[in-house]
């Protein structure tokens, strides 16, 4: 496992999700514990609950 940091913008730029679902990708990540955000008050902005729950 990698303990890079990656910025959202560059998963962005370079992914083929749309924003909203790479959104949803990385909440999941974190509430998985598979990823660790290094600036929580620029990740809580983006944080949604997911629709259904």
């Amino acid at each position: 496992m990698s303990s890079q940091p990656v910025n959202r913008r560059w998963l962005v730029e370079r992914s083929r999700l749309p924003t909203q679902q790479l959104d949803a990708l990385l909440v999941q990540l974190v509430r998985e514990g598979a990823l660790e955000v290094i600036d929580p008050a620029r990740f809580a902005e983006r944080e949604a609950p997911p629709r259904g729950c």
